[in-house]
């Protein structure tokens, strides 16, 4: 059975503008109820605009790189190993972005 890697580099979207190229992993993970992405960040990316989940939780991890999560509180640098939650509703309002030099890896569980 050939199952996802995160670290495999195939993509299959990619939103130029945003500088974001991002792979869906959990259904060819035979998730049902669970959603799994990982997304590449290239240097300088916009990245998302800053969203909230009314339906769910969102919870990133940094593979690699130094990404910055944008909250309603501000901006906050991230390192490869950090875990960070965004709550539901207006509460966990996000957005990433890279503004170093080097990619960024981050997986998006919900």
């Amino acid at each position: 059975m050939s199952r996802p890697n995160v670290f495999d580099g195939e993509f299959q979207m990619e939103r130029e503008e945003m500088g974001v190229r991002g792979s869906r992993l959990a259904p060819d993970a035979g998730a049902r109820e669970l959603g799994a992405s990982v997304y590449e960040l290239a240097p300088g990316a916009s990245g998302f605009n800053l969203h909230a989940h009314y339906g769910n939780e969102e919870l990133f991890v940094v593979l690699a790189g130094t990404p910055t999560l944008r909250t309603a509180d501000g901006d906050e640098p991230l390192a490869r190993g950090d875990v960070v939650a965004c709550r539901r509703g207006r509460e966990g309002m996000h957005a990433l972005a890279n503004r170093s030099d080097e990619p960024a890896l981050v997986l998006a569980v919900s």
